[in-house]
């Protein structure tokens, strides 16, 4: 009999912050403030509120759900056939998300640290490490997390305080001079990215070993991840200001470079960018993990790591395909990405919820 993988609550959290900065804490600042302007930061509040708020709808739904994941209430909600078409659109969603991020990692590190690497290597070291870590499961995916929060909280902190004397205040003024359309442009690709693909953290909601405490450790992780995200964006604007800002594709890393110690600590990007190597890698391996589940779902396998050997190779190939450059993918996340992610976030979600509402409300009527 298969062993029943538990992960508890404070392990959670380190998920649900993890995968909200993920990736976004390197493109959200050129994001918000290519929309904004100088009401960058703004954006990254108003957006982080209603993040909040949609991670509350799927505590809410998560309740719904009562232990199962988000598979098994398509085939619940929908019946069999449809279920198996939402479940098949899950894995395709699980799979564009993850060669996003696989190809932000591979561009990242080809064009920011090893330069004459070729990005397929890079990619497939990736993948390769996160079939490893797909295969131990999740619960050591947890563990292993908790081990390394530490030091990603460490190394963020640090990068701060040392940006700290670089802050120039006026660069956040005027605020609102370009009205309120630029900031609900800005507002809009920030909930696609990265709020409505928290859905995907329905389904390791299943394996808390505490699930009444999965209210409270969602939304504290994904307050956490909205102020992690919200202070790169005001630091970049008043670092760099908002046309510099708007123009780097890594300003995170372009801010790491300021960082310095003078005859102490020199090139801090490269220890700086170990924290978004661990963030990026840790949201990677859950859409893996969330890819194989759904299709050994989708399949009727019962031991899904017979796919992570194909899923991988697949992954590498949309990987190279997905974008021919770091603007092209840049341009797609803040436009096509968001719609995509609200359909798939909050779109079928709020179907899934108002049909079991309905469903459950008949059942007892039809029993009296």
């Amino acid at each position: 009999m298969k062993q029943i993988e538990k992960i508890s609550s404070f392990q959670f959290f380190i998920l649900v912050f993890l995968f909200v900065i993920g990736s976004s804490v390197l493109y959200i600042p050129t994001v918000l403030v290519a929309s904004a302007k100088e009401d960058g930061w703004l954006v990254a509040i108003i957006g982080g509120i209603l993040g909040i708020g949609i991670s509350l709808f799927y505590v809410k739904l998560a309740a719904r759900l009562q232990g199962k994941n988000m598979i098994q209430m398509y085939d619940e909600v929908f019946g069999a056939v449809i279920g198996k078409f939402f479940t098949l659109l899950f894995a395709y969603f699980c799979l564009i998300l993850s060669s996003l991020i696989l190809r932000g990692i591979g561009d990242f590190m080809v064009t920011q640290v090893m330069n004459e690497t070729p990005v397929e290597i890079i990619m497939s070291c990736f993948v390769l490490i996160i079939i490893m870590a797909k295969k131990y499961g999740i619960e050591v995916l947890a563990r292993t997390a908790e081990i390394f929060f530490p030091w990603i909280i460490f190394l963020f902190l640090l990068g701060v305080i040392l940006i700290l004397p670089e802050l120039n205040l006026q660069w956040i003024f005027p605020i609102l001079d370009n009205g309120i359309k630029p900031l609900m442009k800005g507002t809009i690709s920030y909930l696609g990215f990265p709020y409505s693909e928290c859905v995907l953290l329905l389904m390791v909601v299943p394996y808390l070993s505490q699930f009444q405490t999965a209210k409270k450790t969602w939304l504290l992780g994904t307050t956490a991840g909205a102020f992690v995200l919200f202070l790169p964006v005001i630091i970049s604007i008043m670092v760099l200001g908002p046309d510099l800002t708007a123009r780097q594709s890594y300003v995170t890393y372009i801010l790491a470079k300021k960082m310095t110690i003078p005859r102490v600590i020199e090139r801090m990007e490269v220890i700086i960018a170990i924290f978004w190597i661990f963030t990026i890698f840790y949201k990677l391996l859950l859409c893996f993990f969330c890819l194989t589940k759904s299709l050994g779902a989708f399949f009727k396998i019962e031991n899904e790591n017979i796919l992570a050997y194909p899923l991988g190779m697949l992954l590498i190939g949309t990987s190279i395909i997905s974008g021919e450059n770091v603007i092209t993918l840049n341009e797609f996340s803040s436009t096509v990405w968001p719609f995509f992610t609200f359909q798939m976030g909050i779109v079928l979600p709020v179907m899934v919820l108002l049909i079991d509402v309905v469903i459950k409300h008949r059942q007892p009527n039809k029993n009296s």
